[in-house]
């Protein structure tokens, strides 16, 4: 068994989360599910699922995992390097998958999955191609599981190929046109019937007879050289793929960017005479405020030092008073002899008449 990633120790009674496939102990999970509910009890919405302790994947239910019929469930299994175990590989698989299953490059790889197989051809050739890969696969991996020595392989193979013979051979008298090469054949001569049916016989023993040898032509040849062809076909389609899709990529960025940069050339322009006029406008009522503001600080300078001034010399000075008293004086008297003209004037027109 392997080692459960919560307590650090190796596994007692296993138990698989799902969907994820990750194995813990059945109480370390149990622990970890009851945390997690603790944490989230106070919340609206209770969630019915938590989370995975290794890959974070929502988890809906556990399953137990026996390995044997007699175990118990108090049973403590031996120590064994994790890495070693299968379990702990399934566990890598499992995440890879999950990942590879929720990430964004999956997605768009099924999306020009689905618009390169909306052509028919290139689905006719990928559905021809996956069936012989597989018939492939499938006869090699049977052929690899029969036991016995070299008679008992060549007796399935003859097996195999009788059972492929039937299956053709019902497959063509069933086909629509049978009746066509029926006659086509029931006119030829009957040394050509012979030569061709021993030649189909030959070809059909010398496959057989190879087909057994690790060496022989079908596993050194051929399905390398099919194996090729697939791959060929598989890095053609992804080039092709990629030369198509990324000039349509590159030139949707650049139309974007050179609409993005017209218009912030286009805000720019009507921005900047708006600035300016603002600016404009504004530019008199600052030059206002600003001699308005120096000549108030002027003012309030010279009030500041030449009143004081002129008051202290006043007071301690009294010449300066005896002045002031004649500056005074003198304005009054200037102002009642102007009264006093102003007020004789229109009697003296009158005399200077008569």
């Amino acid at each position: 068994m392997g080692f459960c990633s919560i307590c650090f120790e190796s596994l007692k009674r296993p138990t698989c989360c799902i969907p994820c496939g990750h194995v813990f102990c059945s109480a370390c999970i149990r622990r970890w599910e009851s945390q997690a509910n603790r944490q989230r009890s106070f919340s609206f919405g209770y969630p019915q699922s938590f989370t995975c302790p290794q890959c974070r994947c929502d988890i809906y239910q556990t399953q137990n995992i026996r390995f044997d019929d007699t175990e118990t469930d108090e049973a403590e299994e031996e120590y064994s390097d994790p890495w070693d175990q299968p379990d702990d590989y399934s566990n890598i698989v499992h995440s890879l998958s999950n990942i590879w299953s929720q990430s964004q490059i999956r997605h768009m790889c099924v999306r020009w999955k689905e618009s390169l197989f909306a052509h028919t051809w290139i689905r006719k050739t990928w559905d021809f191609m996956k069936f012989c890969g597989n018939s492939s696969i499938n006869f090699i991996s049977d052929f690899q599981q029969v036991q016995g020595g070299p008679e008992r392989k060549l007796s399935w193979l003859k097996d195999k190929g009788k059972e492929k013979y039937e299956q053709v051979k019902s497959r063509i008298i069933n086909h629509h046109r049978i009746a066509t090469l029926r006659t086509q054949w029931s006119n030829l001569h009957d040394d050509k019937k012979f030569g061709i049916t021993l030649a189909a016989f030959i070809i059909l023993v010398l496959i057989l007879a190879d087909a057994q040898n690790a060496d022989g032509f079908l596993q050194a040849v051929v399905f390398p050289i099919i194996n090729a062809v697939i791959s060929i076909g598989y890095e053609i389609l992804s080039c092709l793929t990629f030369c198509m899709v990324r000039p349509i990529v590159c030139s949707a960025r650049c139309l974007l960017e050179v609409g993005l940069s017209f218009l912030e050339m286009f805000f720019t322009v009507v921005k900047a005479p708006v600035e300016i006029m603002i600016i404009l406008i504004l530019l008199p009522r600052y030059v206002l405020l600003g001699l308005f503001s120096f000549t108030t600080n002027v003012l309030f300078a010279l009030m500041k030092t030449v009143l004081p001034l002129f008051v202290l010399v006043y007071f301690l000075s009294p010449d300066v008073q005896r002045r002031c008293h004649e500056m005074f004086a003198h304005l009054q008297n200037n102002l009642q002899n102007g009264n006093a003209r102003n007020g004789h004037a229109p009697n003296d027109q009158p005399q200077q008449q008569n």
